[in-house]
């Protein structure tokens, strides 16, 4: 993960923090405070916008800290089945021969798919 950090007025302010937990942290943030800067008088479109805005702030959340678990994950099993990292495993992708770099894309290709009819069959 990469970490942050932020200078003010010569102060580390927010040093060491990671750019997950920032984002994180923002969405909360405009989950709080967002609705109450959307008030109308005349409760029109905005107040479904303003019902709407915590879903879809939470739901924003929810993907972050999934897509940071899965790496995570991810992570610990490469290390406990003594593979090389990610980002070295993605650069001897471009090391591979012409032929079976395109067999790759093909393969990823059909997963990322099969992955969306899965998901279509699922909601249907």
């Amino acid at each position: 993960m990469i970490g942050m950090t932020v200078r003010y007025w010569g102060l580390y302010v927010l040093e060491g923090l990671k750019k997950e937990h920032l984002l994180v942290g923002l969405l909360i943030f405009g989950m709080a405070f967002l609705p109450i800067s959307m008030d109308d008088p005349e409760q029109t479109v905005m107040y479904i916008l303003r019902q709407m805005l915590p879903l879809v702030l939470v739901a924003l959340m929810a993907y972050v800290l999934l897509l940071v678990l899965v790496y995570w994950l991810i992570k610990r099993l490469f290390e406990a089945l003594g593979l090389a990292g990610l980002k070295a495993l993605g650069l001897q992708i471009k090391e591979l021969p012409v032929c079976q770099r395109l067999g790759f894309y093909y393969a990823c290709f059909a997963i990322l798919l099969f992955a969306g009819l899965g998901s279509l069959a699922a909601v249907l």
